[in-house]
This record gives structure tokens, sequence and C-alpha cells, in this order.
């Protein structure tokens, strides 16, 4: 059993006015159901304004007898490698305490920053897998391997695991799939 952690962006008052009156005026479906999908679906970078834009955004997952998994929300824009943030500790604490986000559960429940950032770093730890542990405890019938997305972490200057699963950045487990959610 596992958790997933989001980020989500506060609408801003004006936004959630717009989709007050699209209620009461009784509008088409299709129009509330778009603006409800923009305010609180993805997040997206918007590149005039250079501010987030949108709802959530997969932070990680915690696991039971698994070190925490974080997402390294890093995303392709014309073939460019852009990222919400840096897969520090340091880059991620700051985007996480921005006072414009909060830290949701899977079950859209709210967590405190500060209790969900200590959870996030002790879970699983000294001891929890990671891939190449749990690969040599023997359990697995089945290897999952994936050189391609070895490849690509290992451009950007991160050592992979040898099954191309997760990787290691400041002492935090990533996982290499950019659509890991």
């Amino acid at each position: 059993m596992g958790t997933n952690y989001y980020l989500r962006i506060k609408p801003k008052e004006s936004e959630l006015n717009k989709l007050k009156q699209l209620i009461d005026a009784n509008n088409n479906p299709s129009d509330i159901l778009k603006t409800t999908e923009d305010l609180f679906g993805s997040v997206s970078f918007d590149y005039e304004t250079r501010k987030l834009t949108g709802g959530k955004l997969h932070l990680g997952k915690r696991s039971m007898g698994w070190k925490f998994l974080w997402n390294p929300n890093w995303y392709f824009d014309n073939g460019i490698v852009n990222k919400f943030y840096d897969l520090t500790k340091e880059s991620i604490k700051a985007f996480i305490d921005n006072s414009n986000n909060i830290i949701i559960d899977e079950y859209n429940v709210t967590q405190d920053k500060e209790e969900f950032w200590q959870m996030a770093l002790s879970w699983g730890q000294p001891n929890g897998w990671d891939y190449a542990a749990y690969i040599a405890s023997e359990k697995p019938k089945n290897v999952f391997a994936d050189s391609t997305k070895s490849e690509f972490w290992e451009m950007q200057g991160f050592e992979t695991d040898m099954y191309g699963v997760d990787f290691y950045s400041d002492g935090l487990r990533f996982s290499t799939s950019l659509e890991f959610c």
C-alpha cells in the first residue's frame, strides 16, 4: 500500500469567482468542466508570467518498506528539457514552501508542509528498499529494466541503478520515469 503526494497551486480569487459565476449562471456543463480542469488539473508553466499555473503536480510516493520516491518533474517542451525544480533538497524545499502552494495526498487531504517534508526525508530510512535492493533480495521473479530512461538521466549527469528504475540526487531517491504518477 502506498500514498501519492501532490503540490496544488492555490487558485486565485478571480479564478474561483469565475467558476462560481459559471455555476451560478447555470452555464453549460462543459464550460464549467473546462474551467474546473484549468483550475484543478495538471500544473503547467506560464512562460509569459514565469509562474506555475493550473492545479496539482505529483511530488512523489511513499510505499511500505521502500524509501520515498520523488517525481523529478522534468518535462520536454519543443525538444528542450524543462524542470520545476533542481533535484536537490534545497530546491525542492523552496518549491514546496512557496506560499501559493499546498500539499495534498491522493485522498485530497491537506498536509502540513513541514510534516510532509520530514516524512519524505525519513520514510524508509535507513534500510528501506530502492529497486537495486529489491532485486538483490531475490524476491522478484521478473526484473524490469529500461535502458532508455537510464541513458536520459545519465546524459543529465545522474547515475541510475543498473535497471534504469530509480536514481539518487542529494540523498533523495527519484524515479527515472518522466511520466511517474
